[in-house]
C-alpha cells in the first residue's frame, strides 16, 4: 500500500505537466532576480506594492478578528468602506494566509504570491494551449509569452494586475463546455457540471483579485463563446445555455457582497471616472509597440512608444508575434494547398491541424475585440473620432464608470497572441509542410530548437532589470508605530506634515500603520476623497483654531509630527515656529518624543463634537445637509461622513461639501438639518427655534413639529410639473400623503389623530393675489414679491384645497408639508425673512453653444438702499475643480437691487472660450476672466453675489447652482448633461 502510494506520488511529481510547472517556477524566480533574493525584506517600489501589502494584511486581520467590518479599514478615517477605494485584494489575501500564519511576514507573503503569479500564469497558459493543440512544447512557448510579456513585467508592483493566472483556466473550461456540448437535453444536462463549477471558482478568484478583470473579461468571454460556437457550425443546446446562465449567475451572487461596498462608495462620494478620463487612460497603436524601460533587449529602442506607466507597455514580444502569425496563418495555408493537391484527401488531414485551423480565427476574433475595447470610448485617427464598443459599456453597464485603466484590455491581446504562438509551435512540431524532406528535418530539430527558443524568450527578450528598495526599510519601522499599538494608546491618528499631493501620499505610512491598525486620517489608494486637499491646507497652519476644531470634531487623539520625513519635508526653520505655536496651545500636550527617528507625538484634548452630534439622534435618522456658500467644505464634508459612519441617511440640495446628495424620496419627511451657520433653514422646513446646536460655522436643527409628509416640489424631478403654476392645482389630504391633482406622488408617516394641516412655501416674481379654495371657502393670499409661507387651518383626511395664481401670472410652489395637528391651528401668511432672490432657470444646447435663460428677481436691500448684485457664470473642472488649477473661467454682470424681475440670457461657447450676455433683450458689458480653459470635463454653475453697502469691497455669495456639464476634447463636445429646468431660491446669509 505504502509502495503503491509512493509510486503514484513519484509519477505525479514527475509528470510532464508537473515538470512544466517547476520550469515556470524556476524561470519566474530568475526573472524576478535580484528581488527574489530579498523576498522577506524588500519589494519593487514604495508605491503600489506597499498599498497592496496593506490591503492584504488588513484583510487577513479583519477576516480573523472582525469580518463584518472588512471594508471599514483603518485608512482614510472617518470614511467607511475605505478598503473599496482600491482593489480589495481578497483572493490574494486568502492565498497568502498560510504563508503569513507560518512566517508572520506580509512582505514575504506578498512577494511569494508575486512569484507564483508569474509561474501560475505561465503554467495555466501551458495547460490551455496543450488542451487546444495537444502540444506541450507549444504550451511552454505560450506560457513564456503570456507570463513574462512587458505588460506584466511593467506591473510587477501591482499584484492585483498580475493575478492573471485564473484567466487561461476560465477559457480552458469554457472551451471544453462548448465543444463537449452534444446529445439530448436529458443526457447533456447531467454531465460537465464540474466544468461549470471550475469556471465559477476561477472567475470568482479573478473577481476577488481585481474588479477590473471581473468586468473586462465578461464581454471577452461572451465573444469567445459565440465565436467558438460558430466554429462548431451548430446552435448552442438549451443545456449549454442553462449551464452558462447558472454559472454566471452564481458568480454574480458570490461577487455581490464584495461589489456592494464599491457601489456605495461610487454613490455616496460621486467616485466615478469621466468619459474623457477613460479616454485618457486608453491605448493607442503606439502602446502595442512599447516595452518597459528596464527590458534588457528592447528597452532602449521600444520603450519610447509607450510614454510613462507600465500599463502602456503592450508589446507582446517578437517571439509571440512570429509564432502567433504562424499559428494563425500556416494551418490555413496548409489546408488550402492540401486541397489543391489532388493526391491528398481533406479527410486525411491530421486532426491537430484541423483543430488549429478551426480555432485560430476564433482567437483572432477575441483579440480584435479586445484591441478595439482597449482604444476606449473612441479611436482617434485621421482627424476623426470613431466610436468604439467600450463607449457602450461605459455609458450603460453598471460599474464601468468606476474603472479608469482601459488600456488593461491590452492584456487580452497579449493572451491571444500567446495562445496563437503556442498553436504556431504546435503546427511546426507536427512536422507538416508540403516538402516531406523539410518535414523530417523539422521533426528532428523541434525539441532542441524549441528549447533554445524558450531560453531566448525567457532570458533574452523578456528579461528585465528588476529593482528593489533598501532591505533595511520595511523590517525597521520607526518606534512610534509600535508605541501606538499599545492598548493604552489606542485612538485615531493624523500624521503631519500632510502630503503636498494627497492623491500620491507616501504608501510607507499605509505599511507602517499595520503595526497598530489605528484609524489614520488619509493614506494612499486608487481613490482619495478630494477633501484631503483641504486637510493639507488646513493643517499647514497647525495648530490653528480651524485645524484644532476639525481634528477634535473627528475624534482625533494623536498628532504624529515628522520633523525630517523625506516624503513630506518641512522647510528650513519651519519646525521651530510650529513647535512654538504648539507649546502655546492648551489643547495639545506632548505625549512622546522619538528623537532618533525625529518624530514627536502630541495628544489632542477631546472634544468630538461631530461624533456627539451623530450619536445624539437615533440610528438611521434622515438628515438634510447644505453648504450653500461652500465656505467650509472640509468641515461639512467630514461631519457628513461621521453621520454616515453612524448609519444616518443624508440628503441635500445639489453640491454639499464634496458630494452631490440627492433630495429625500418624494414624501419623506426629514426631521434633522445640518446647515451653514449663516444659512436660513426655512426652505428646508426648519425654523430658528428648531436649532439645538451651533458651533464651528455650522448649526444643527431638530424639528419641534415633525412633518408627516414633505415634498420639495422645486427639487424633486417627479414634481417639477407642479413647481410653476399657471393654472389651478388641487391638493388632497390623506392620512400619510398629499395627492397632487389626484396623483399619488409619495407617502410618509401616518397622522396620529383625525386632522393635520398644510404648510406651503410660495414664490412670485410680481405682487399678486393668489386664491386658495377649501370647500365653499375662498381665501385670497396677498403675495408680495419674494418667498412666502402659508399655513392652513386643521384639515381632515379626504379634504381638498386648490391653489391658483392671479390671472395671467405664474406662481412658484417650492415646498408642501403635511404636519400632525396636535391643537387647533389658524391660517397664517408670513413672508420669508432676508429678501431671497428668485430665479427660474432653463438651459439648452444650440450647436456648439450653451444658452441659459433666467428670470431673476434680485430684491432691494431696503426701500432706501437698492443694493448691488453680481450674477456669474462659473465653469469649473468636474467633479472637484478648484481655483485656479481647475477653473475654466467666469463671466459676470452687475444687477441692481429691484422689486422688478429681469430676463437674463448667457450664451457660452466653450470652443471659442467666449460668452455673451443680454438683460431684458439688450446686450450688456460683463467682466470676463478666462483662467485655465482647455480639454477636460467641466461643470457650469450660476452664482449670485451681493455687495455689502457698508463695506463695498465685501461680496457675499447668496447662492450657487449647477446648470449643465460637458466634456471638451480639442474641438469636440461630448458627455453633455443638462440639468432640468427649475426654480431656484437663493437666501442671503443670516446676520
Amino acid at each position: 500500500m505504502a509502495r503503491s502510494f509512493a509510486i503514484k506520488t513519484k509519477n505525479f511529481l514527475l509528470h510532464p505537466d508537473a515538470l512544466s510547472f517547476y520550469f515556470f517556477l524556476f524561470v519566474s524566480f530568475f526573472i524576478m532576480y535580484p528581488l527574489s533574493a530579498y523576498m522577506a525584506v524588500s519589494t519593487v517600489t514604495e508605491g503600489d506594492s506597499l498599498l497592496q501589502m496593506w490591503s492584504m494584511r488588513w484583510t487577513i486581520h479583519s477576516l480573523t478578528i472582525d469580518p463584518a467590518n472588512l471594508f471599514n479599514a483603518n485608512l482614510f478615517y472617518p470614511y467607511t468602506n475605505s478598503l473599496a477605494f482600491a482593489d480589495a485584494m481578497i483572493a490574494p489575501a486568502l492565498q497568502a494566509m498560510p504563508i503569513f500564519f507560518l512566517s508572520g511576514n506580509i512582505v514575504l507573503s506578498y512577494n511569494v504570491l508575486t512569484w507564483f503569479s508569474f509561474a501560475l500564469s505561465g503554467w495555466a497558459m501551458y495547460l490551455l494551449v496543450k488542451d487546444i493543440s495537444g502540444s506541450r512544447l507549444g504550451g511552454l512557448v505560450a506560457g513564456m509569452v503570456f507570463a513574462f510579456a512587458p505588460y506584466r513585467i511593467g506591473r510587477i508592483s501591482q499584484l492585483n494586475v498580475l493575478s492573471t493566472q485564473w484567466l487561461p483556466l476560465c477559457f480552458l473550461l469554457l472551451r471544453r463546455l462548448v465543444l463537449q456540448d452534444s446529445g439530448s437535453f436529458k443526457l447533456a444536462i447531467k454531465r460537465d457540471w464540474w466544468l461549470v463549477a471550475g469556471f465559477v471558482f476561477f472567475y470568482t478568484l479573478t473577481a476577488y483579485s481585481t474588479f477590473y478583470y471581473l468586468l473586462y473579461t465578461a464581454p471577452v468571454f461572451a465573444v469567445f463563446v459565440m465565436l467558438l460556437q460558430l466554429s462548431t457550425k451548430r446552435l448552442p443546446s438549451p443545456a449549454l445555455l442553462l449551464k452558462l446562465v447558472l454559472g454566471l449567475g452564481l458568480v454574480g451572487l458570490l461577487v455581490l457582497p464584495v461589489a456592494f461596498p464599491y457601489f456605495e462608495v461610487t454613490s455616496l462620494q460621486s467616485a466615478e471616472r469621466t468619459r474623457s478620463e477613460a479616454q485618457q487612460f486608453s491605448a493607442n497603436y503606439r502602446f502595442y509597440l512599447a516595452t518597459t524601460d528596464n527590458n534588457l533587449f528592447w528597452g532602449n529602442t521600444l520603450s519610447r512608444f509607450g510614454g510613462t506607466g507600465g500599463e502602456r507597455k503592450l508589446f507582446p514580444g517578437a517571439l509571440g508575434l512570429v509564432f502567433g502569425t504562424i499559428g494563425l496563418v500556416c494551418p490555413l495555408v496548409y489546408g488550402f494547398l492540401r486541397r489543391r493537391k489532388k493526391e491528398f484527401s481533406v479527410v486525411d488531414e491530421p486532426t491537430p491541424i484541423k483543430q488549429l485551423r478551426r480555432e485560430g480565427w476564433v482567437w483572432f476574433g477575441v483579440a480584435l475585440f479586445a484591441l478595439l475595447m482597449s482604444f476606449g470610448p473612441a479611436l482617434k485617427a485621421w482627424g476623426a473620432e470613431i466610436p468604439m464598443p467600450y463607449g457602450f459599456f461605459f455609458d450603460y453597464v453598471p460599474g464601468w464608470k468606476g474603472l479608469r485603466a482601459v488600456m488593461r484590455y491590452g492584456l487580452f491581446v497579449t493572451l491571444v497572441v500567446a495562445v496563437l504562438a503556442g498553436m504556431g509551435v504546435a503546427f511546426l512540431a507536427a512536422g507538416v509542410t508540403l516538402w516531406q524532406r523539410f518535414s523530417r528535418n523539422v521533426r528532428r530539430f523541434s525539441p532542441f530548437g524549441l528549447m533554445a527558443i524558450l531560453l531566448f524568450g525567457a532570458f533574452w527578450e523578456y528579461h528585465s532589470e528588476i529593482t528593489y528598495i533598501n532591505p533595511k526599510i520595511l523590517p525597521n519601522p520607526p518606534r512610534v508605530y509600535s508605541w501606538l499599538a499599545q492598548p493604552e494608546n489606542s485612538g485615531a491618528v493624523i500624521e503631519l506634515p500632510f502630503p503636498r499631493d494627497p492623491r500620491n501620499s507616501p504608501a510607507i505610512r499605509n505599511f507602517y500603520s499595520l503595526s497598530n491598525f489605528q484609524p489614520l486620517v488619509g493614506g494612499m489608494s486608487g481613490y482619495v476623497p478630494p477633501v484631503y486637499g483641504d486637510m493639507r491646507d488646513i493643517t499647514d497652519n497647525f495648530p490653528s483654531k480651524e485645524s484644532l476644531a476639525l481634528l477634535q470634531g473627528m475624534g482625533i487623539r494623536w498628532v504624529v509630527y515628522h520633523l525630517n520625513d523625506e516624503n513630506t519635508p518641512l522647510p528650513s526653520g519651519a519646525w521651530d515656529k510650529i513647535e512654538s505655536r504648539i507649546k502655546s496651545t492648551k489643547e495639545l500636550m506632548q505625549a512622546a518624543d522619538f528623537s532618533t527617528d525625529k518624530i514627536k507625538v502630541y495628544e489632542l484634548a477631546a472634544d468630538p463634537w461631530m461624533l456627539n452630534l451623530a450619536r445624539s439622534i437615533p440610528t438611521g435618522s434622515n438628515v438634510i445637509t447644505s453648504d450653500y456658500r461652500r465656505t467650509q467644505p472640509a468641515t461639512i464634508e467630514f461631519t457628513q461622513t461621521i453621520f454616515q459612519r453612524f448609519g444616518h441617511k443624508l440628503y441635500g440640495n445639489d453640491r454639499v461639501g464634496y458630494r452631490f446628495p440627492s433630495s429625500p424620496p418624494t414624501g419623506t419627511a426629514v426631521d434633522y438639518g445640518l446647515f451653514g451657520a449663516d444659512e436660513d433653514p426655512s426652505p428646508y422646513g426648519f425654523s430658528a427655534t428648531d436649532e439645538v446646536w451651533s458651533g464651528n460655522g455650522l448649526k444643527f436643527y431638530k424639528r419641534k413639529e415633525p412633518s408627516l409628509v414633505a415634498y420639495d416640489v422645486g427639487r424633486a424631478a417627479s414634481l417639477r410639473d407642479y413647481a410653476t403654476l399657471k393654472g389651478q392645482l388641487e391638493l388632497e389630504i390623506g392620512k400619510n400623503e398629499v395627492k397632487f391633482n389626484g396623483n399619488s406622488v409619495g407617502k410618509g408617516k401616518t397622522a396620529s389623530g383625525a386632522s393635520s394641516y398644510l404648510n406651503l412655501t410660495l414664490a412670485t416674481f410680481y405682487p399678486q393675489k393668489a386664491i386658495i379654495r377649501q370647500g365653499n371657502r375662498e381665501i385670497t393670499l396677498n403675495l408680495a414679491t419674494g418667498l412666502t409661507n402659508w399655513r392652513s387651518s386643521n384639515l381632515n383626511a379626504g379634504e381638498k384645497i386648490s391653489l391658483e395664481p392671479s390671472p395671467g401670472q405664474s406662481l412658484q410652489l417650492s415646498r408642501v408639508e403635511l404636519l400632525d395637528a396636535t391643537s387647533q391651528n389658524t391660517e397664517a401668511l408670513s413672508p420669508a425673512s432676508g429678501n431671497p432672490a428668485i430665479l427660474n432657470t432653463t438651459s439648452r444646447q444650440d450647436g456648439d453653444k450653451f444658452i441659459s435663460n433666467f428670470e431673476i428677481l434680485t430684491p432691494s436691500l431696503s426701500a432706501e438702499t437698492p443694493g448691488k448684485y453680481t450674477l456669474t457664470l462659473d465653469v469649473y473642472r468636474r467633479p472637484w475643480g478648484t481655483h485656479p488649477s481647475g477653473h475654466f473661467g467666469n463671466w459676470s454682470i452687475a444687477l441692481p437691487g429691484s422689486q422688478t424681475a429681469r430676463k437674463v440670457e448667457f450664451t457660452f461657447d466653450p470652443k471659442r472660450q467666449e460668452t455673451s450676455v443680454t438683460v431684458d433683450g439688450n446686450r450688456v458689458d460683463m467682466g470676463a476672466e478666462v483662467i485655465r480653459p482647455g480639454d477636460g470635463d467641466w461643470a457650469v454653475f450660476i452664482a449670485l453675489w451681493r455687495n455689502d453697502p457698508q463695506n463695498p469691497t465685501l461680496n457675499t455669495q447668496v447662492g450657487v447652482a449647477r446648470l449643465y456639464e460637458f466634456s471638451l476634447e480639442g474641438q469636440r463636445l461630448s458627455d453633455i448633461t443638462m440639468l432640468p429646468d427649475r426654480p431656484l431660491f437663493f437666501l442671503p446669509p443670516l446676520k
